[in-house]
């Protein structure tokens, strides 16, 4: 007799399958066959588009009837529940301070605040006329097309209505300028002002990983790119501002500007010129390249700076501090010629015309008194005053030697002369 292996696999007669089963398999097997077709792939994605379309049409008409920005009761529900949750855990934990409170309720704010963002700022976009910014004319072929903004609370989706000029011969976005949205930026302007300040004070490395405290998610990248931006907008601004002067009529209306306003008694003008080195990294992305090709890369560079102030804008702080409440910048890697033109537009913006006397403080470089022989022929020239008490040290050292008694006996009443005049 022949005993069966327990572990051995016994074959049961399978039942076979009823009419209504094989029609239905039959069936599935003709509509596979069908999809796998040319014609009715071509047909499905013809009505994958047309969904696309439709679903389309619906968000961007629902978008431009928005009239109010506001969150739905549901919605407000959902993130006090969601608030209540992360405090409970924040309870249940003793060792989580007022640290973790602050973060976790920033964080069940950040959809709320950004639906509200997002509702508001299409709320101003469907209250924009759509007319060329720079005719005021109607525009023509008018359509409604979506745009991508990150912002401080996340990423918004907002409908714009724009059209062709036919006057400019231009497509415009008019809401996109009520909104201050460059063409092609792709983040708010306030990400782009909190970009290139971040950059403009530390490594975009490190910039990254502030922004993460600040709650906000911003790659090395878009650091960077907002940054340079930024720079190239002000170039471009600079560059408009300097340009005003470039004819005796703009001249004339800069000036005039400068005097609108009461008469003010007599002030001095300040002007303090200098420069320094900085190491900056000039052609990204191209420093292989051109070291195959022998070039020296130049990282450091001189940076040509000055200021501009006016004297009676001069107050104190609640310390008895002196402070200066109104001062102008003009600075450049560019070059002489371009930091005596901007200086010397900065100078009139801040009323040279006016000024009863003008007095330029610098360290006693020969291409600085050259350049206010220049630009500022009449001015008062003084050397400031850290460099005459540096020239006078100096001499001290050279007659009684470095840092000796006699040195020091000469030269404090001279520097107390110096500090008294």
């Amino acid at each position: 007799m022949t005993v069966m292996n327990s572990l051995t696999p016994t074959t049961q007669p399978s039942t076979p399958p009823s009419r209504q089963v094989r029609r239905a398999r039959a069936r599935q097997a003709a509509k596979a066959a069908a999809r796998s077709t040319p014609q009715a792939q071509a047909q499905r994605l013809t009505q994958e588009i047309l969904d696309a379309a439709s679903a389309k049409a619906a968000a961007a008409s629902q978008a431009m009837a928005l009239a109010k920005a506001q969150l739905a009761e549901a919605e407000v529900a959902a993130w006090l529940q969601d608030m209540d949750a992360r405090l409970e855990v924040i309870f249940a934990h003793p060792e989580q301070n007022l640290g973790e409170i602050e973060e976790q309720l920033a964080q069940s704010v950040k959809e709320p605040l950004r639906l509200l963002a997002q509702r508001a700022a299409q709320v101003k976009a469907n209250a924009v006329a759509c007319q060329c910014p720079e005719c005021q004319g109607e525009l023509t072929q008018q359509r409604d097309l979506s745009r991508n903004i990150l912002s401080r609370f996340g990423l918004l989706t907002i409908w714009r209505r724009y059209g062709f000029c036919p006057r400019c011969a231009e497509w415009h976005f008019p809401a996109d300028y009520a909104l201050g949205l460059g063409r092609k930026a792709p983040a708010s302007p306030y990400l782009q002002e909190i970009s290139a300040l971040l950059v403009s004070k530390m490594p975009a490395e490190q910039a990254v990983l502030v922004a993460q405290r600040l709650g906000l998610d911003l790659s090395r990248c878009a650091l960077h790119q907002e940054a340079h931006r930024q720079g190239l907008k002000a170039q471009q601004w600079r560059s408009q501002f300097v340009g005003q002067l470039d004819t005796w009529e703009q001249i004339q209306q800069v000036v005039s500007a400068a005097a609108e306003g009461p008469p003010v008694p007599p002030f001095t003008l300040v002007i303090e010129i200098d420069a320094w080195d900085i190491r900056e990294r000039d052609d990204w992305g191209q420093t292989k390249e051109r070291r195959q090709q022998g070039q020296k890369l130049e990282r450091w560079h001189w940076v040509y700076m000055a200021t501009v102030f006016r004297l009676d804008h001069r107050g104190q702080s609640a310390g008895q501090r002196a402070v200066i409440t109104q001062r102008g910048y003009a600075a450049t890697r560019l070059g002489l010629e371009a930091l005596s033109a901007q200086l010397y537009r900065e100078a009139v913006a801040r009323g040279l015309g006016q000024a009863q006397l003008v007095l330029i403080i610098a360290d006693g470089a020969l291409w600085i008194w050259n350049l206010a022989k220049d630009r500022f022929p009449n001015a008062r020239q003084r050397l400031d005053l850290f460099h005459a008490e540096e020239h006078l040290w100096a001499v001290a050292h050279a007659l009684y030697g470095h840092d000796t008694p006699e040195a020091a006996a000469w030269v404090k009443p001279l520097l107390q002369q110096v500090r008294d005049d």
